[in-house]
């Protein structure tokens, strides 16, 4: 049984929000594919992607519930903290003024910032499992989900910034990343769940 260990309820935690995540690009497709538009924002899908968040958050907050006392040091405190301020720094100065002019409604303005908001603690809580577990038979797993999210981070960032200066498309290139981050967040889960045996 998956929650016969923290780190079963943890993994399990973030392979839902995955999967969450996954019906959103369903849901994508369905509005591309199927309705024929071109970029569905702010749709239905969005309603997947940022419940997958939730469900990360509840993982990670188990995971500090379990190393809290690890978490308490400043090797690991200053770095986590740092690279979440990044991105939150490069959303304010990006984003949220072109959200704030560019968009048709309250409802895409608040998406388009939610998203990199959301990949800037999603990064910092990565970094934290990181560099609580380096050096362990996990921390390879733990990398590529490091990767993973900040790949999508990025490219969150990127992507509703351009989307709000209408510079989106479907097969823009900017889907090529975002592609490689649920790769490595599937290789990190592959290896994650290795490692537990």
């Amino acid at each position: 049984m998956v929650f016969r260990s923290f780190f079963g309820a943890i993994f399990f935690l973030l392979a839902l929000g995955l999967l969450i995540w996954c019906i959103g690009e369903i849901m994508w497709a369905i509005y591309v594919l199927v309705l024929g538009i071109e970029v569905p924002f702010p749709s239905l899908a969005d309603v997947f992607y940022i419940t997958g968040y939730g469900s990360f958050f509840i993982g990670f907050f188990i995971f500090m519930k379990v190393f809290g006392h690890v978490f308490s040091e400043r090797a690991i405190k200053v770095p986590s903290i740092i690279s979440g301020l990044v991105i939150l720094a490069i959303t304010s100065f990006t984003v949220v003024p072109e959200a704030l002019i560019h968009s048709g409604n309250i409802v895409e303005a608040a998406l388009a910032v939610a998203y990199p908001m959301h990949d800037a603690v999603l990064i910092a809580l990565a970094v934290i499992a990181l560099m609580v577990l380096w050096g362990g038979k996990l921390a390879r797993g733990w990398l590529y989900l490091l990767i993973g999210f900040m790949l999508t981070g990025l490219v969150d960032i990127f992507y509703y910034y351009y989307d709000l200066l209408g510079l989106i498309w479907e097969g823009h290139p900017l889907e090529l990343p975002w592609l490689l981050s649920y790769l490595a967040i599937a290789k990190g889960f592959y290896d994650l769940w290795i490692g537990r045996e």
